[in-house]
């Protein structure tokens, strides 16, 4: 798109800003992005999806780390001593309700998902990941994580339990409302483009998400790619010209936005 923008200086567009943003996929490419200096009033990002996604809304995400520390005696000699920290961060990620599994949600059905878990008898730390495109029943997923921690702790008072919950992203759609005309030129690119929009939330998250919420509305435009984080991850070559027309589109409308209200 920029080369074609190079050798056809007669496109009337407005101030052009691109960048390139790493390690999108540890959700650190926007940490150090200055949004001042790049100097756009909106963007769009180009980040997955299949051939005619648009991406307007994505999981509110937090990580927990749950630390269990137990009571180490020889196994020969542990009879009504032993507290075993593997077995309650078992009980523990047993208590997750089989409805609210990535395996077994959809759409805008959001998940509790212990991703990672590493242990002794002495000491077991089990990372949780939450997500749900609802705040409020974001914000329930944790306070049922808290409730269960708590349980555990009660039941066997001999461990130490600690848990830590961090914020990762927020769902871009608020804040991309209060901007309604970004959406409508990125609906008219595709038209321009001849490719039927389906949008859809992401059951996951983007770096246009956290822009968004920095101030700088930013939804997100496929690249056609398939099977993601899978050995068979690939970009067919029709998507990608797909996704360059709709930048394209995209450029030449700019040369006619006066307000984004």
């Amino acid at each position: 798109c920029m080369a074609y923008l190079k050798d056809h200086p007669e496109v009337t567009h407005a101030k052009i800003c691109v960048a390139f943003t790493p390690d999108e996929e540890i959700a650190k490419g926007t940490v150090n992005f200055d949004i001042p200096r790049f100097g756009a009033d909106y963007a769009y990002t180009f980040d997955g999806g299949e051939i005619g996604t648009l991406e307007t809304e994505n999981f509110n995400a937090a990580t927990a780390m749950v630390t269990i520390k137990g009571v180490v005696v020889h196994p020969g000699l542990s009879k009504g001593k032993m507290v075993n920290s593997i077995k309650l961060a078992s009980r523990l990620i047993g208590a997750f309700p089989e409805e609210q599994a990535p395996e077994t949600t959809e759409g805008y059905e959001g998940f509790i998902h212990p991703n990672k878990i590493e242990g002794t008898v002495a000491e077991t730390s089990v990372r949780i990941l939450i997500r749900d495109h609802n705040k409020e029943k974001f914000e329930a997923k944790k306070a049922l994580l808290k409730d269960l921690t708590r349980k555990l702790a009660e039941e066997e008072s001999r461990a130490d339990i600690s848990l830590k919950i961090k914020d990762s992203y927020e769902n871009m759609r608020p804040y991309l409302e209060k901007t309604p005309k970004v959406m409508e030129i990125v609906r008219e690119a595709y038209r321009q483009a001849g490719i039927p929009i389906s949008e859809e939330p992401i059951r996951g998250g983007t770096d246009g998400a956290r822009l968004s919420v920095r101030g700088l509305p930013c939804p997100n435009v496929f690249t056609g790619g398939l099977n993601y984080h899978s050995v068979y991850e690939c970009i067919p070559i029709p998507s990608l010209e797909a996704a360059a027309e709709v930048a394209l589109s995209l450029v030449k409308l700019s040369a006619e936005v006066k307000t984004l209200k």
